[in-house]
């Protein structure tokens, strides 16, 4: 009768092994847990500004887009201005519109530079951008529409070429 014989093979792992199969575990986990949480997406839009300028009889018309309906967003206006903006501040009145009808009026004001000129808002250039918060915790279902005026003392309002808003899921832990 002959024996059996079993033989088990070991396998030496050194450290660069280890730390590769614990590398790959790691990625591993991060990808299947980055699968399962929910998406997230913020939505902007943005109008051009003629360079004849803003006219304070002239609203901007934004229809948001949300990307959860059940979610809730903040709200935020963003503008570009130039190096030639004659002012040191901005105001903007934000209508927030449900079925046609005024739900709510916010007037964003923005401190853009000091008395001597120097803006205080990021930029490329001669080009500033700045974004300023409207309202937090806007549910899809109490807006369908923002409307933008112009809120200087001037009728026309030159040197800012764009307008926009901002959508930004807020985050629930």
């Amino acid at each position: 009768m002959k024996e059996k014989t079993s033989q088990i093979t070991r396998i030496k792992l050194n450290n660069k092994h280890l730390f590769a199969l614990g590398y790959a575990l790691v990625l591993i986990i991060v990808l299947c847990l980055g699968g399962c949480s929910p998406k997230h997406y913020s939505y902007s839009e943005f109008k051009n500004i003629p360079s004849t300028g803003w006219y304070k009889e002239c609203p901007l018309k934004f229809v948001p887009q949300f990307g959860d309906s059940l979610g809730l967003y903040n709200l935020k206006i963003a503008f570009s201005f130039d190096n030639d903006f004659k002012y040191t501040n901005m105001c903007i009145m934000v209508d927030l519109i449900k079925d046609n009808k005024l739900m709510d009026r916010r007037i964003v004001k923005s401190n853009l530079g000091d008395s001597y000129g120097n803006w205080r808002k990021p930029g490329f250039g001669a080009t500033y951008q700045c974004e300023e918060f409207v309202v937090d915790d806007i549910k899809p279902s109490q807006v369908d529409k923002i409307i933008f005026w112009q809120g200087m003392n001037v009728d026309t309002l030159k040197d800012v070429s764009r307008v926009g808003i901002i959508l930004e899921p807020v985050s629930q832990l």
